[in-house]
């Protein structure tokens, strides 16, 4: 029988697959077997892939399928595995070249070099030692040319780079989708409707969508995507790479690649941003308030909201247990509010709450008619603004010092990495893969708290009534357009600005025995029995303490509002009856 062969052919640019390379090096592989009496058997071939930093003997390759092969018996012992030159198979350092040459003919399968036609083997190193000499030399020459390419290209960039910023000269076609490159004045310039579509998914954020909500929007319309690949949609991941971009605001950031010990390459910025590289599509004040809308969805109210945005209060209600408060449908006419709840999760989870659901139409009129009394000049302005921008600075001190503590320690390490040419110790990759999570999640949370105090500092206290009050006056309308949809996703942002959470305490001082005889309740609801009357104040047996984010706290009694709403000049008494309560708090409040 003849010895099994196996060829591997690899290509480093899609380019090359065009060309005559593929071929040819098909070609003199067959011709090789058919000389040496070996059966061709298959072919593990890696087209597009890099053997310059090790890619093409990484995970998901098929060299390395190949060594699986191998160890799985499918390729025995006694094979050849059949490459062109030396350079196909690596062009990685000598010493991690030599380890993968060595990986294959460990498990008894021998590799042919075509150029030079040399076979390497353990039988063949083993008794002639200048075959090793010849393997070394041949790794040597495959790498340094890939450096001196490398090197050659990375100069290319920075000359690039340099005129980017000098004379803000264009350094590539690639763009981001909205721009293009013009071929006859060789500026960028934006396309017009896609302009457009970036400015309102910065909107729709800003007002309260998520990622995933947009991104369904934009699909449920026809918008097109951008992306050139057949049956291509709006993709969640997509939408949250535009709000996070900043070439939006026509700033262009170079990067460059470094060896990172943790991966085989890390790709990280080249010195500050480019500013006005690129046509600005969206203002800076829509930038950071769309920032901080997803910064707030991150920390609150996370998750999938329903087409109709039924939950305005998502991430902000809590019991007094602790626990928060989950929306819960159980079937009806939802336009007239039937079948919509709100429960405690421990209790819902049948934990030690035993509180029993309210009507979700119930809290959202109360709490709702509470905002409307509130006087936000006390919750943007005067004190209460200094001492809040005071203590987000500070925080945000605390939380730039921790952060470069953190780049400090993660430099010592990586110094240490690179200090052996051999590859770092699993626990130090560990290490260093665990403080690059930790330097993540700092990044985001001082980028949050620069929105924060970049929107104290801004905010607009009238502006921001003013926006609340016609919100409120579209959502009551329930009428369950479209427009209704928009403005209730927006006043739960708006919500989500102003407050810091709100405590739903069931109020047990029932006060029906004080009305039950009074005629004007049951004729304003139009119940006839004590039995039906005790029920409606039961849907209205609860407490609220609204805490904004300022500190203030806003304590309302649902029960007492609604005898007041129902007699004599109703909005007007409903509403100084809520304004009394403002910033005031029960003494269970006094811990917290």
């Amino acid at each position: 029988m003849k010895p099994k062969a196996y060829s591997y052919i690899r290509m480093s640019t899609p380019e090359q697959m065009h060309g005559d390379s593929r071929r040819r090096q098909l070609a003199k592989t067959e011709r090789y077997a058919e000389d040496h009496g070996l059966e061709l058997v298959d072919r593990y071939d890696d087209l597009g892939v890099s053997a310059y930093r090790g890619k093409n003997a990484g995970f998901g390759s098929n060299l390395r399928r190949f060594i699986q092969a191998i160890d799985d018996g499918v390729v025995g012992k006694g094979s050849y595995l059949i490459v062109e030159s030396m350079d196909r198979l690596s062009r990685n350092t000598a010493i991690s070249a030599m380890g993968l040459l060595s990986e294959i003919i460990s498990r008894g399968v021998a590799i042919v070099t075509l150029d030079d036609g040399q076979t390497y083997s353990q039988e063949i190193l083993k008794n002639n030692q200048m075959s090793l000499m010849i393997a070394l030399g041949a790794m040597v020459r495959a790498h340094e040319e890939s450096r001196r390419k490398s090197g050659l290209l990375s100069d290319t960039w920075d000359e690039k780079k340099r005129l980017a910023r000098a004379e803000r000269k264009v350094m590539t076609r690639r763009m981001p989708g909205w721009l293009e490159l013009d071929e006859a004045s060789g500026k960028i310039v934006t396309i017009a409707h896609r302009a457009d579509v970036v400015r309102e998914i910065f909107r729709l954020v800003r007002d309260g969508w998520g990622a995933y909500s947009v991104a369904r929007h934009l699909n449920e319309r026809g918008e097109m995507p951008w992306s050139k690949r057949k049956r291509a949609v709006w993709r969640e991941s997509y939408i949250k790479k535009v709000i996070a971009s900043r070439t939006v605001l026509g700033e262009y950031q170079p990067h460059k690649s470094v060896d990172d010990p943790t991966r085989l390459k890390a790709r990280v910025p080249d010195g500050p941003p480019v500013f006005n590289y690129y046509p600005s599509v969206v203002n800076e004040r829509l930038f950071k308030d769309a920032q901080l809308a997803m910064s707030r969805r991150r920390t609150g109210a996370r998750g999938r909201k329903g087409a109709r945005y039924s939950n305005l209060f998502t991430g902000l209600l809590r019991c007094q247990c602790g626990g928060g408060y989950r929306y819960i449908y159980k079937g009806g006419n939802r336009a007239k509010g039937k079948g919509r709840y709100l429960q405690c999760s421990i209790a819902f989870s049948k934990g030690p709450c035993q509180i029993k659901p309210f009507r979700y139409g119930t809290i959202e009129d109360t709490l709702l008619d509470a905002m409307e009394s509130l006087d936000l000049q006390k919750v943007y302005g005067g004190k209460a603004k200094n001492i809040r921008l005071s203590e987000k600075k500070e925080e945000l001190g605390r939380l730039q010092d921790n952060k470069a503590e953190l780049e400090a320690r993660t430099e010592r390490l990586l110094q240490i990495a690179q200090a052996d040419d051999s590859a770092a110790p699993i626990a130090l990759r560990t290490e260093l893969k665990k403080l690059e999570q930790q330097d993540n999640a700092l990044a985001s949370e001082i980028k949050r708290l620069e929105s924060e105090i970049d929107e104290i500092l801004q905010a607009d206290p009238e502006k921001h009534k003013a926006l609340i009050k016609r919100l409120m006056a579209e959502i009551r309308t329930k009428d369950g357009s479209p427009k209704n949809e928009h403005a209730r996703r927006a006043l739960a942002s708006e919500l989500q600005r102003v407050v810091q959470y709100v405590r739903v305490d069931p109020n047990v001082r029932f006060v029906h025995e004080a009305v039950s005889d009074d005629e004007d309740w049951k004729k304003t609801w139009g119940v006839r029995s004590e039995h039906q009357l005790e029920k409606r104040f039961r849907d209205y047996g609860f407490e609220f303490v609204i805490v904004y984010r300022n500190g203030n706290r806003h304590h309302v009694d649902a029960l007492k509002g609604l005898y007041f709403r129902h007699k004599g000049s109703l909005k007007e008494k409903t509403m100084r009856f809520l304004a009394a309560g403002e910033t005031s708090a029960s003494p269970r409040d006094s811990d917290q």
